[in-house]
């Protein structure tokens, strides 16, 4: 499997912040894996987004925008992408990935006071290997596109940091979709975010293309 690739788009002191790039095979996991790989080293994920880049070939890009109130973290950081040793090499192969044209879709709107570990957590349960009867699915979900945002609704004099996220989620199966949608479901309920998660469903009524 290639490594991912990571370069420093952007390093900003006054902002406290590191703007950094992505790309790499897609596989489940991928997102959950680099924005731990953050908060371990005490940076959050301020913005996030996630594109396929070539569908035929499984390329993503990822661009996040990290911050730190301790800037000592910020320059680690830094150095461990400039040296290469930011991400550890993945000894598991990639598996079978979902042919996303002619996938099931559904549409997930997150809105709720910021908290660490809020894409980390999904991302951790849309790319949750399930089992499938057939072995030649893909038994996890994948995500297609993906935009989040933690602001500030106060403004300049202070108030609740809320983290906004929108993203498109492909499964090979409907059974797929629709038990990654309850488990998803049910950790909005145990986190708290109850009615700030939405889903929406994105199939048409005679299900997805067929090529």
């Amino acid at each position: 499997m290639c490594a991912d690739r990571v370069e420093i788009k952007n390093f900003d002191l006054s902002s406290k912040s590191l703007d950094i790039k992505v790309h790499g095979h897609d596989r489940p996991g991928v997102i959950a894996r680099i924005t731990a790989r953050l908060e371990e080293n005490r940076l959050y994920p301020a913005s996030i987004t996630f594109n396929l880049t070539l569908p035929s070939e499984d390329e993503y890009e990822m661009e996040i925008l990290a911050k730190s109130a301790d800037t000592g973290k910020l320059h680690e950081v830094k150095s461990l992408i400039e040296t290469g040793a930011f991400l550890k090499s993945e000894a598991k192969e990639a598996g079978i990935n979902v042919h996303w044209p002619t996938s099931y879709m559904f549409h997930i709107a997150l809105f709720t006071p910021d908290s660490p570990g809020l894409t980390d957590r999904l991302a951790d349960i849309v790319g949750k290997e399930r089992q499938v009867e057939n072995p030649r699915s893909c038994p996890h979900g994948s995500f297609v596109h993906m935009v989040g945002i933690t602001y500030n609704s106060g403004g300049p004099q202070g108030g609740t940091a809320y983290y906004s996220l929108r993203a498109n989620v492909a499964t090979q199966t409907l059974a797929i979709q629709e038990e990654i949608v309850a488990h998803l479901a049910e950790w909005a309920k145990r986190s708290g975010i109850g009615d700030g998660l939405w889903i929406r469903d994105l199939n048409p009524l005679n299900g997805p293309p067929r090529f």
